[in-house]
């Protein structure tokens, strides 16, 4: 009876896996994690001038100018008491002196900032307490505008 015995189908083949995520680009937001080049912890105070070329992450204290050409994140539990000079700066600590960021300034909810603040763009959030002065220019012309439409006069 072979008629109605049938060979049993061949296997499936194997699966293949997913095709992984997409790659990372080259840009990231500020808020994103990264890896700080130099990190001076909390604990520890510093009384002088530190400058550098990458990012810095501030939990401890300094006293003095910090100039880098990376970013710069003063933590939750760091206080910076002088001028600061960084590509993009986040305050969650304390802060006084002068911001100069060739980018973003992000203050955070608990961030106590007496400061000028030189930047592109800022973000403030609920919560921070600031006293100082923003300034910001993004380096671009600047955009004006004519009112074209005509007012109606004040109804009744």
């Amino acid at each position: 009876m072979a008629l109605f015995r049938k060979a049993p189908p061949p296997p499936p083949p194997p699966s293949r896996p997913p095709p992984g995520p997409p790659p990372v680009p080259e840009t990231r937001r500020f808020t994103d994690p990264h890896r700080p080049a130099t990190t001076i912890p909390a604990g520890i105070r510093i009384r002088g001038e530190l400058t550098g070329g990458d990012s810095v992450d501030l939990a401890g204290a300094l006293e003095g100018p910090l100039a880098t050409e990376g970013g710069c994140h003063v933590r939750e539990s760091g206080r910076l008491h002088g001028p600061l000079s960084a590509a993009d700066v986040r305050i969650e600590g304390e802060m006084e002196g002068r911001i100069d960021a060739r980018g973003k300034v992000e203050l955070g909810a608990r961030s106590r900032v007496r400061a000028d603040i030189h930047a592109s763009g800022i973000a403030v959030a609920e919560g921070c307490q600031f006293d100082g002065q923003v300034h910001m220019d993004s380096g671009q012309e600047r955009v004006t505008f004519e009112e074209k439409r005509k007012l109606r006069p004040p109804g009744p």
